[in-house]
């Protein structure tokens, strides 16, 4: 629609519209009065797209044949953010749009596996904007828990959780794996 907001006024004031039998019409009035209503109808058409654009594009990598886990949980985030942004932090306008998306995250998407990828996916976690919640944390050890026995596998696990938090050891300290973190997609770098 907003694409097509020029065309559609010049259309409305055409000869060919305004030689139409829809002109006379409640629903031909209706429509004229809509294409011009600047307030209430493109204002509020442009903020719905800046918030649903990227919402759809990250359906799509959620909805992908082989979709990278830790970027959903990071893009919902993000796109989150950027909902709250565009509202200028007035939560009585975003908070009803985040309710939304919340209720289909949290009952469809939201899993412990989102959050442990994210938290090891290297471009995130090396981040400066990277943030460890409790829903992060508890993600990654509830799914560190269900992959390893209990026992001497999850203290190991736990070490070598360490070692890459810190980028420390031979794999996750070396220059091409500090380098690879933004470049490469996790788990896809296999030799």
């Amino acid at each position: 629609m907003l694409r097509c907001k020029s065309a559609l006024r010049r259309m409305i004031v055409g000869e060919e519209w305004s030689s139409s039998s829809y002109v006379a019409t409640p629903v031909g009035k209706d429509t004229v009065d809509c294409i011009f209503d600047e307030e209430d109808f493109w204002i509020p058409c442009d903020e719905i797209v800046k918030f649903v654009k990227p919402l759809v594009v990250l359906l799509r990598v959620a909805d992908g044949e082989k979709p990278a886990m830790g970027y959903i949980y990071e893009g919902m985030d993000r796109e989150k953010e950027g909902i709250k942004s565009v509202y200028g932090g007035d939560e009585s306008k975003y908070g009803p749009i985040w309710e939304i998306i919340d209720r289909r995250w949290h009952h469809q998407l939201h899993r412990p596996i989102h959050a442990a990828t994210y938290y090891l996916n290297p471009a995130f976690h090396f981040s400066p904007t990277f943030k460890v919640d409790v829903e992060v944390i508890n993600g990654l050890y509830s799914i560190m828990e269900k992959m390893a026995p209990a026992g001497s596998t999850q203290t190991e696990l736990i070490r070598e959780l360490q070692l890459f938090s810190n980028a420390q050891g031979e794999t996750f300290s070396c220059p091409i794996a500090k380098e690879s973190r933004t470049t490469m997609m996790p788990g896809r770098n296999k030799l």
